[in-house]
């Protein structure tokens, strides 16, 4: 799940999530509402995402596993 995904990785980082949603431009509910999956993050913002995580996109996004935690760059 990309929210669980999104949670680890922050926590790997140290990253609050009013940091990682001050760096992405949204609410920390909505980093909450993510990590819960409750919700996804939208297609527009995945790259921010990825950014400020440090990873990117696809390694976000794919639940094989194969991708690992690719560095962004």
């Amino acid at each position: 799940m990309i929210g669980e995904r999104i949670r680890v990785r922050r926590v790997i980082l140290r990253l609050s999530q009013r940091e990682l949603a001050d760096a992405v431009g949204v609410s920390t509910n909505t980093i909450g509402s993510w990590e819960r999956g409750d919700t996804s993050p939208r297609i527009h913002r995945l790259p921010i995402l990825a950014k400020a995580l440090g990873c990117t996109v696809l390694s976000l996004i794919d639940s094989s596993g194969d991708a690992g935690w690719m560095v962004a760059g």
